[in-house]
């Protein structure tokens, strides 16, 4: 893989969102016919507010830990894309309990110079706009879980009782501690079922891709492994992928329609949500305006434009952070839902005009914490100024994060299609919260610690990670005489490491990497924060 020269970066100001139906005004609202007795000088200031805080936040990301000391001088956007050498970032932010703006910068994809990309003959616009659907990872799991919990208030499903009583296709194998204690649609949805399988790598372009029930059964062609219990649900939170995709398999039991149909009944198109849809492979008339994943520390372009997800309840959403935007609000703000208007749908919800997203009792539960820090759908963030609804994103080439203020005053969704703009939303996430005075993602100050040449030579080396996309990877620290420095590998950027304490670093993007070691103190391993760990 090779560098990719630095992209300019290209601003637009999305006062209107390029979809015919809907678009997103300078204050944020969906627009309609303008105020014909509005005075012009309100209008003219409104305007400029806003512009003002795009400016603010495009030149002022700064990271998640600031060392005590050091202090930090903000960057620009366009500064930092090229430096995590990240094509294109879509980002739209919610200001009391409104869409306040949304706006795309950079490309889509990194070989396209033209209207086609070369490398895949997609004919395709460039640049980023607020349509440029981006691959939302994770975030699928938080939208399943509004589903499911629709579901539950139609009395089509319940959230303490036993999922295989209602799955049709394909039963949760029974195990000692589920004979003991059935696993139940309140566990799945919050992560403390005890299923296995963390997360899915997905399927390059041409690859014969499974149903569900052949990913829940880990039979080929699928290519992780079976999902099962193997701790006692309920008794402990632990990341699980494995059990949305048998909330999707669920899903598509009860409701007699394939995932993505049941989707737009359920949450898609109530919320609004016109340029999103659960696909595992796009049509070529899609790929035109979706943002091409770019992989590993080079942000290589990946062959075949993206990784296929046909575990869609878990990573398998193609979305726009307006679109996740438009669903915050509609969990978090007293609006009302439309009835639905496709009579073609083989699947609709009944639903009344006056109805909200969920009702009161639903959203309760989604708010509850459930297990560990999470919710149902999402982890709930007790900041000092208030509950925040949260999730992030990461498949193969995409990076996201996705989250609201629970009464609404503020809230974003940034997506990005590079592996190395984890540190740059951090960085995105700190202008916003620096502007508009939000707790969340806030850089916090960090004391350092000053290690002798001694200790850090007994640090440097390499180490081996394990990943699941890109096989085993050396991690090299260096030490030098301006300190400890993670070496650039085919997935991390060169990044300076600084010492909490003589067993613990971290990096400025918000990592924290704890030191292992023997009994005879030699280093062994760093245990990153993330849950990977490096050994030596």
């Amino acid at each position: 893989m090779s560098h990719h020269k630095a992209l300019p970066v290209v601003f637009f100001l999305t006062i209107a969102a390029c979809s015919e139906k809907t678009s997103v005004d300078r204050s944020g609202s969906e627009s309609k016919a303008a105020n014909p007795v509005e005075p012009a000088v309100a209008k003219v200031e409104k305007v400029g507010k806003v512009a003002i805080d795009i400016a603010a936040v495009e030149h002022g990301l700064r990271p998640r830990f600031v060392v005590s000391g050091e202090g930090v001088e903000p960057w620009s956007l366009e500064r930092r894309m090229a430096h995590y050498k990240t094509p294109g970032v879509s980002i739209a932010v919610i200001v009391d309990g409104k869409i306040a703006w949304a706006k795309g910068y950079g490309v889509v994809d990194a070989t396209a110079t033209t209207a086609v990309a070369p490398a895949t003959g997609v004919d395709t616009d460039t640049m980023v706009n607020t349509d440029t659907m981006f691959q939302a990872a994770s975030l699928s799991k938080p939208v399943t879980a509004i589903a499911a919990l629709r579901l539950v208030d139609e009395g089509k499903l319940d959230l303490d009782a036993p999922v295989n009583d209602k799955l049709l296709s394909w039963q949760i194998p029974q195990h000692a501690f589920s004979l003991e204690s059935p696993v139940k649609l309140r566990q799945l949805l919050s992560h403390s079922a005890g299923l296995t399988v963390i997360g899915y790598p997905g399927y390059p372009a041409g690859a014969t891709l499974p149903t569900t029930v052949q990913i829940l059964q880990g039979v080929p062609p699928a290519n992780t492994a079976p999902t099962f219990v193997n701790q006692h649900p309920g008794s402990d939170w632990r990341y699980s992928g494995g059990g949305y995709t048998a909330v999707q398999q669920l899903i598509e039991d009860i409701t007699g329609a394939a995932f993505n149909t049941a989707m737009k009944a359920l949450v898609l198109e109530p919320a609004g949500m016109s340029r999103s849809q659960f696909k595992a492979v796009l049509a070529p008339e899609e790929m035109k305006t979706a943002a091409r994943a770019h992989v590993g520390g080079t942000s290589a372009p990946t062959s075949g434009y993206y990784h296929r997800h046909p575990e869609l309840a878990a990573a398998g959403l193609w979305t726009t952070p307006t679109d996740l935007s438009r669903l915050a609000l509609a969990l978090v703000s007293p609006t009302t839902v439309p009835p639905a208007t496709d009579s073609t749908t083989p699947y609709s919800i009944n639903k009344r005009n006056d109805e909200t997203l969920l009702s009161a009792a639903a959203t309760a539960d989604m708010l509850s914490t459930q297990a560990g820090s999470w919710g149902l759908g999402f982890k709930l963030n007790a900041e000092q100024d208030g509950m925040v609804l949260s999730h992030s994103g990461s498949n193969q080439g995409y990076r996201s994060v996705w989250f609201v203020y629970q009464d609404g005053r503020g809230g974003a969704a940034i997506m990005a299609n590079a592996d190395n703009a984890k540190h740059l939303i951090t960085e995105i996430l700190g202008a916003l919260s620096q502007h508009y005075g939000w707790r969340y993602g806030q850089s916090l100050t960090r004391e350092a610690l000053t290690l002798s040449q001694t200790e850090q030579e007994a640090i440097a080396g390499t180490y081996r990670l394990s990943t699941s996309d890109f096989g085993s990877i050396p991690i090299v620290l260096e030490s030098g005489p301006d300190g400890l420095w993670l070496a650039e590998s085919p997935v991390l950027q060169r990044s300076k490491l600084y010492a909490a304490s003589e067993n613990d670093l971290f990096l400025s993007g918000g990592i924290d990497i704890q030191i292992q070691r023997d009994k005879q103190g030699a280093v062994v391993a760093l245990l990153f924060s993330n849950g990977l760990v490096a050994e030596r």
